[in-house]
């Protein structure tokens, strides 16, 4: 009878168990799936805006490259004795400049802010004052001895600079703010 009464309490003792523990479940499941899905959203959203950052950084680099290479070109093809149109350069340069300082100021409303104004103002004063040097050398048909005028050259080079200055700045904040890990550029 002793064995009989143990068994009847081992018996309702498991099933009070079992119930406790499908009710605990039933109570505490949903709510841990919700935190999961809440901490996977979250996540998602980090790598949303640190994708959103990396492209705005991406984009003012090609951009300025863009704008440097454009510059570097017409240079080149003016020096050679090709005939470049100053309108047509100023406003294509003018189209990349506008291109360049959009892509740049961008970089702020990605939470970019350790790029100032005044590193903008540095390499897009630099563009621009080679893109005129350029387009006075054109109107003066400065090029016509077959190299570079001197001041073109110094603007160019400038430009250059600024550039390569701009792009380590931007390269040492994708470092910093995403780590050694972040994807190869």
């Amino acid at each position: 009878m002793f064995v009989t009464d143990s068994s009847a309490w081992i018996g309702l003792v498991g099933a009070l168990g079992g119930a406790s523990l499908t009710a605990l479940a039933g109570v505490y499941g949903p709510s841990f799936l919700k935190r999961k899905e809440r901490d996977q959203q979250e996540l998602d959203g980090r790598r949303q805006v640190t994708d959103a950052a990396i492209s705005a950084l991406v984009d003012a680099r090609l951009a300025t490259r863009r704008w440097q290479d454009y510059l570097e070109q017409v240079a080149a093809r003016a020096s050679t004795g090709s005939q470049v149109d100053p309108e047509d350069f100023s406003q294509e340069s003018g189209r990349l400049g506008d291109e360049a300082m959009r892509t740049c100021f961008a970089l702020s409303a990605h939470g970019i802010r350790r790029v100032t104004t005044q590193d903008h103002r540095w390499i897009l004063g630099s563009l621009r004052r080679a893109s005129a040097g350029i387009h006075d050398a054109l109107l003066g048909n400065a090029f016509i001895t077959g190299s570079w005028p001197d001041a073109v050259r110094q603007a160019v080079d400038e430009a250059e600079r600024s550039r390569v200055f701009f792009r380590a700045l931007l390269d040492h904040m994708i470092e910093e703010r995403f780590g050694p890990d972040r994807p190869a550029l």
